[in-house]
């Protein structure tokens, strides 16, 4: 049975070359950028909100899924681009530390060896450390657990509408205005 091979043309015109998934055309990093962009054109299409879904920043592989996710949404219209600022703040936080490869490599404190004496074997708290219910699916994805309220995106028609009635409200004019006046003597003409 012949091997297949992923079929993403990279930028620079060669194939990625990971193995396909089976019954799939591209690798398992390949397919989920693919599903992930497809999501996002179909929150966008019916109106939807659209949250990135970010991974754990555990190395450098997170981090640039991270900045193309939240890139995707600025360039969608479909993240607020002030958050989208942070996000990539966050993430250029995470690639600084992620930086010292030395010393991730050789120190990993989140990992234990069963060998080690008195080694966490076990996790009774989780649970209701994190306020979640007993025995939850944790490999469940979490906006199916917790769908998050929908929030209604404004229509451009409603946001031009918005802005034309701003503009008719009168406002009090700004001290440079006044100083403008003053200065082409207006103000003298009045008295």
């Amino acid at each position: 049975m012949p091997f297949k091979y992923c079929q993403h043309v990279r930028e620079n015109g060669t194939l990625c070359g990971s193995g396909a998934l089976k019954g799939r055309a591209y690798c398992y990093f390949h397919l989920r950028t693919r599903a992930r962009r497809l999501a996002l054109a179909k929150a966008n299409s019916q109106e939807q909100a659209w949250r990135p879904d970010l991974p754990p920043l555990e190395d450098m592989h997170a981090v640039q899924v991270g900045l193309m996710q939240v890139i995707d949404g600025l360039a969608a219209d479909a993240l607020d681009p002030h958050r989208g600022a942070l996000m990539l703040y966050g993430l250029q936080q995470a690639a600084t530390n992620l930086r010292g490869v030395q010393t991730w490599l050789f120190s990993r404190p989140f990992e234990l060896s069963p060998e080690k004496e008195g080694a966490v074997v076990e996790y009774p708290g989780l649970e209701a450390e994190f306020g979640l219910p007993q025995r939850i699916n944790l490999d469940a994805p979490a906006d199916q657990l917790f769908p998050p309220p929908v929030q209604a995106r404004p229509s451009p028609a409603m946001i031009e509408e918005n802005v034309v009635q701003r503009e008719e409200v009168p406002r009090k004019p700004s001290r440079s205005v006044g100083r403008e006046k003053i200065s082409r003597g207006d103000l003298q003409k009045k008295a």
